[in-house]
């Protein structure tokens, strides 16, 4: 994952998280609007670190033979009942 996806991921990740309740927050609550720009900085650095954190642990562990860095095994499915 390249640094541009990384940061794209991060800002999506923010603004379906964070934006919408710092901007609703910002509305009923009334915040003075340097408050606002703060607290919606504050979240994005903190999806970017995540988002950094999290690729950088991904590229730390070795691909498995088929290429998968994360493999799931599921008990088989017996239906419902």
């Amino acid at each position: 994952m390249s640094t541009l996806r990384l940061a794209f991921f991060a800002i999506c990740i923010w603004g379906a998280l964070a934006l919408p309740i710092l901007l609703e927050s910002a509305i009923f609550v009334r915040l003075r609007r340097l408050v606002v720009i703060g607290r919606l900085l504050d979240w994005l650095t903190t999806s970017v670190l995540a988002c950094a954190i999290i690729w950088w642990w991904l590229r730390q562990q070795t691909p498995s033979s088929s290429g998968n860095l994360l493999k799931i095994n599921l008990p088989p499915h017996s239906g419902f009942g």
